[in-house]
């Protein structure tokens, strides 16, 4: 089963509504991009992103994934960046960013390391959650989600309005109150926006979400992070 952040086909906003390099028609006139962007404690989620051209898969493109202010503040940065893990920097919009170039299928792979699920609070601060462009061209605004999504108390951090870093431990641990968070989702097949790892082609959460979700349960996976709440 594919991770949710592999090919979830994507259709560029209207024409008219993104910035267009001088040859006519859009460049990237359909690329695929997650609705979600998932981040994992330790680094090892891949997040695929396809560009498109009108001749087929693009080389060498820019691909940049932009964190709002708002939505870096409420993401629990795993810290120091793990191995194989992309590490960020201060992108244009002032929160963190992560870039890579496409192969030549197209493609590029983010690891990105951190916990916590954004889908609502930062949307009302800021002008997007994340933002991913490529060539400069915004491609999608996604959504954050994590198997590690809430706190000990199974408490979003949208909701908490920082991160679920640990103000003692300061780690983030997928554990019992994830898998509490998690379950009813998979369990009813409902459409949860923290919980969609997977592409099977369902709006609805299910099966393949639990086998993606498993082995950060089993192995309680825990990260060391900078605790930013009160």
């Amino acid at each position: 089963m594919k991770a949710r952040c592999t090919l979830i086909p994507l259709l560029l906003l209207a024409a008219g509504t993104l910035p267009l390099h001088a040859a006519a028609g859009p460049p990237f006139p359909v690329s695929d991009i997650p609705p979600m962007v998932t981040v994992a404690p330790d680094g090892s989620f891949g997040c695929r992103m396809l560009i498109m051209g009108s001749q087929g898969p693009v080389l060498g493109a820019l691909v940049e994934v932009e964190f709002s202010p708002a939505a870096t503040g409420l993401v629990a940065w795993t810290v120091p960046v793990p191995p194989g893990a992309d590490v960020p920097v201060t992108g244009p919009g002032g929160g963190l960013m992560f870039t890579g170039t496409t192969d030549i299928n197209g493609e590029v792979v983010f690891h990105i390391a951190g916990a916590g699920c954004v889908a609502e609070k930062a949307g009302d601060v800021d002008p997007y959650i994340v933002q991913v462009r490529a060539d400069n061209i915004v491609m999608a605004e996604p959504y954050i989600n994590s198997p590690d999504a809430v706190d000990a108390d199974g408490v979003l951090p949208e909701v908490l309005g920082f991160s679920i870093c640990d103000p003692a431990a300061q780690t983030t641990e997928v554990g019992l109150s994830d898998a509490l968070f998690h379950t009813p989702g998979i369990k009813n097949g409902l459409q949860e926006i923290c919980t969609d790892f997977t592409d099977d082609g369902q709006p609805a959460v299910g099966l393949g979400d639990a086998t993606a979700l498993t082995p950060y349960v089993r192995g309680g996976t825990t990260a060391s992070c900078v605790y930013n709440g009160p």
